[in-house]
């Protein structure tokens, strides 16, 4: 339980500045103390904000307060699968919109939980088939909406689970709808900034009764704030225990999402939040005597900060609590700088201690341009708080503890801002990225493009590392940042590596679009600059979204380029990636590929009936996880999986469970180890199972990537392609595409290495009949990343070690290889290094992971003018 619990702060700011246009309200005003609900005819009813989703056939509820636009089923436009839902929802200032749409996606889970084995509890999502506007408001009460439908997969989790209980040796097959009818009404009362949503279920109960929960993932551009002070877990999954809201904003704009009564709990799930009373784990909720039951939950909006929504919940919420009512009072105050003058652009944050005795942040107020802010305090007994200041690049870790809220006086600590002046050996302005740690204490990173005009940084001496991926040279050095004033830091970031005839792509990269990633696409591309990366191919989750124009907003048009891509999150029989894709700019989703309930050819068939041209299988069997070579246990020399029934996997009985038609696969997802491990042969080895391709005659691409979601470092590791044209500016998707499907990569961890024999480098075949090849052999990386020893592979076969030259040097070695090749052959090369990455550069364990691996270069050494496989076959090298 929530205890103690002395405090609670919510507080309904005064609204910004109004912002200005039709949008949503074009076809019409909200009328004084009434609120109505319409049906959206005109393309231009749409709220302004970049997450804006409504559409003519959507239903819009309104009142002077507030907006809401439930969504018409059947056109899906989130990465929730099904209609019927919550779309937009902003705060209104009579009619005008008073703050950009920032809601995110909202749905409904349904779930009957087994407690003893998680793994067979079945979660489902609702889907909304028909939408009727029950009162339209004209009688003076509230606007009424009603959403019939079903429940149907939540695919995802659904399939995870199903991957579980398969590993676990206790198959479950797909889950069978729950035989109910459901009901979702949607009431706006006028003059209430809150829709009640009840979710109400009719028909006969399961033996077991219901879980119901709120799902949501919440905008990118506002951060989410949960007050929580317990923990449980239901179902094996981790729920905190707190206040019954769930707050999002970045200080223009808020929504709240609340689950009144019981005790409300919040978990975090693949990137999704779902918020749920926790006491229906023990009482789970079942249709009565009268054959239905109601589950309420809240959706508030603000104009403000989070407590300009939370505090509209306090009408709804009389135990936020239980057995806690509100006791509102009034918060006022200015925020001032040290001299006593108004400090500009902050937050006030409200504090409350925990049953640990930690004091969390509980709300937020945002401080108007004079410093000034007020709104409304409901406390819960009488106590102390603690407020603070916060704003960009200022320190927030002195609080300020008081008894009363009116008339507060906050200093706010001076801010400082970092200059940054990187450049090339020519003099050109360069990005960066930008490590620094705080001399006593903190650390950030800055990924920086020349002219952004400076980054916020709280005030103090600096150690920087600055870098820009693999190619350029690195510094060091530091920097003092003073208060109220700038820090100037310089750095010469030149080219090392001949990279001459090679691209770098990162062909698995995540932002917004995909729920899991909270990176805007502007600061991902940023990130990408930073790391010299030189093309970024976009692969979010379930959706085919162009974020080229994220390239031009951060100003790196010069030095990165973007390829349309998606990952299918085919959960089960495995993620997949594809580009590049037609844009079908006006689907919010881009057409998506729709992978539920369809086989790995039939996924397969469809990414190519949309229109890509590769085909990329992701973590297919990544260490220490089991995907797709993994649950089948694919056999590497016989090419035969254990599994005969697909059925077990939750796939389609008809359908084969492999298919060969795929032209890439991760060899290197992320830094970790991809070579097999004897005492776990079926959770790793994804080269030892990307060699058994090739000896099985499948020529597949080895790729490496990052899988980045957080705000971290794309394109380490990376994969090089060689083009004609080096220039991201210029080089084009057919030269991405060729260079990708003709297997002329090579994976790279930090290292360069160009390989060929009689001139065919990786994905060429050449014709050498005399039984003995040579390995022309140039490995190149910046001087603290060292290469110590290559290794030579003929038919996955160990043909010859090197130890490099030089490898504390720019050219680690140069030279030939001599190698016996009596049959057809593909030969791959190897590269390691014995110590650890230089700071600015990602680092991981270099004895278990490469500096690089070549695509192979494949040998007709019986002159028949092709080149035959091996076939089946062990292997003799082993890192």
């Amino acid at each position: 339980m929530l205890l103690p619990l002395l405090a609670v702060l919510t507080a309904c700011e005064p609204d910004p500045v109004a912002l200005t246009g039709e949008g949503l309200l074009a076809a019409g005003c909200p009328v004084p103390g009434e609120a109505s609900a319409r049906w959206l005819t005109l393309p231009e009813e749409r709220p302004e904000g970049a997450d804006a989703l409504a559409e003519p056939g959507d239903v819009l509820l309104l009142n002077t307060r507030a907006a809401f636009v439930i969504g018409a089923p059947g056109n899906r436009r989130t990465w929730y699968p099904y209609g019927g839902l919550p779309l937009d929802a902003v705060a209104l200032r009579g009619c005008t919109q008073a703050s950009p749409e920032r809601l995110g996606e909202l749905g409904f889970v349904l779930g009957e939980l087994e407690l003893e084995d998680y793994v067979q509890s079945t979660l489902r999502l609702f889907r909304g088939e028909e939408v009727e506007v029950v009162s339209d408001g004209s009688s003076g009460g509230p606007a009424v909406v009603e959403v019939h439908g079903v429940d149907d997969h939540f695919w995802l989790v659904e399939q995870e689970l199903i991957k579980a209980a398969f590993e676990a040796g206790r198959p479950k097959s797909l889950s069978e709808p729950f035989g109910l009818d459901f009901t979702l009404r949607y009431t706006l009362a006028p003059e209430d900034a809150v829709l009640q949503i009840d979710l109400v279920l009719e028909g006969e109960p399961g033996e077991g009764g219901y879980l119901v929960g709120a799902f949501t993932i919440p905008s990118d551009r506002t951060p989410t704030l949960y007050y929580h002070d317990d923990a449980i877990s239901i179902g094996g999954f981790g729920f905190d225990v707190g206040v019954p809201w769930l707050a999002a904003s970045a200080g223009e704009g808020a929504t709240a999402i609340a689950v009144p009564g019981g005790r409300a709990a919040l978990a975090r799930i693949a990137g999704t939040t779902t918020l749920i009373d926790a006491d229906q784990a023990l009482e789970p909720i079942k249709p009565g005597l009268e054959g239905f039951a109601t589950v309420e939950f809240l959706l508030a909006v603000g104009a403000g900060h989070t407590a300009s929504a939370s505090c509209a919940l306090e009408p709804h919420l009389p135990e936020p609590v239980p057995g806690l009512p509100f006791d509102g009072t009034a918060i006022s105050g200015q925020v001032v700088d040290a001299e006593g003058a108004a400090a500009a652009d902050t937050t006030v944050e409200v504090l409350l201690e925990d049953a640990g005795g930690t004091w969390r942040v509980l709300d937020r107020l945002a401080a108007g341009a004079d410093g000034r802010f007020a709104g409304r305090v409901a406390g819960l007994g009488k106590g102390s708080w603690r407020v603070r200041a916060a704003g960009p690049g200022r320190d927030t870790g002195a609080t300020q503890e008081v008894d009363a809220l009116e008339g507060l006086r906050l200093v706010a600590e001076p801010p400082g801002r970092l200059v940054l002046d990187t450049r090339d050996d020519t003099g050109a302005a360069v990005p960066a990225r930008v490590e620094l740690d705080r001399v006593g204490g903190g650390s950030t990173i800055v990924h920086h493009v020349p002219g952004d005009g400076g980054h916020a940084l709280v005030p103090g001496s600096y150690d920087a590392w600055l870098s820009r991926g693999y190619e350029h040279s690195l510094a060091q050095g530091s920097v003092e940042v003073p208060e109220d004033g700038e820090g100037t830091l310089s750095a010469t970031l030149s080219p090392v590596l001949d990279s001459t005839g090679w691209i770098s792509i990162d062909a698995h990269v995540h932002s917004e679009p995909s729920p899991d990633s909270q990176v805007l696409p502007v600061d991902r591309m940023r990130s990408a600059a930073a790391a010299g990366l030189d093309v970024v191919i976009t692969t979010d989750h379930d959706g085919i979204v162009d974020l080229s124009g994220a390239v031009v907003e951060a100003g790196v048009e010069r030095w990165v380029r973007t390829q349309l891509g998606s990952e299918v999150t085919a959960t089960l029989p495995e993620h997949m990636n594809a580009w590049p894709f037609p844009p079908v700019p006006e689907q919010a989703r881009g057409d998506l590929v729709e992978w539920y309930g369809h086989s790995q050819p039939e996924i397969y068939a469809r990414i190519r009936d949309r229109g890509a041209e590769v085909i990329q299988l992701n973590h297919a069997r990544v260490n220490g996880e089991c995907g797709l070579l993994c649950l089948l246990d694919w056999d590497r020399v016989s090419e035969s999986p254990s599994l005969e029934d697909p059925t077990e996997l939750g796939l389609p009985s008809d359908g084969p469970v492999w298919s060969w038609d795929l032209d890439a696969f991760e060899v290197m997802n992320s830094n970790r180890s991809p070579f097999l491990d004897p005492a776990d042969p079926r959770h790793t080895g994804a080269f030892s199972d990307w060699l058994a391709f090739h000896n099985l005659g499948h020529r597949v691409t080895g790729m490496a990537v990052t899988d980045v979601h957080g705000l971290d470092i794309p394109g380490m590791p990376l994969t090089w392609l060689a083009v004609d044209d080096d220039d991201p500016a210029t080089v084009t998707d057919e030269a991405l595409v060729d260079a990708v499907l003709g297997g002329h990569a090579v994976m790279s961890t930090g290292a360069l290495a160009r390989v060929s024999i009689d001139g065919a480098g990786p994905g060429d075949t050449v014709t050498d009949t005399d039984g003995e090849v040579v390995l022309e052999l140039r490995v190149e990386a910046l001087p603290e990343v060292d290469v110590t020893e290559v290794h030579v592979l003929v038919n996955c076969d160990a043909a010859s070690q090197v130890d490099t030259t030089d490898p504390g040097e720019v050219v680690k070695h140069d030279g030939e290889v001599s190698l016996s090749v009596s049959e057809d052959a593909h030969v791959v090369v190897v590269g390691f290094g014995t110590a650890s990455m230089p700071r600015g550069l990602k680092g991981y364990n270099p004895a278990t992971v490469p500096r690089f691996i070549t695509n192979p270069i494949f040998v007709d050494a019986d002159g028949d003018g092709d080149w035959t496989a091996p076939g089946p076959k062990g292997c003799t090298w082993e890192n």
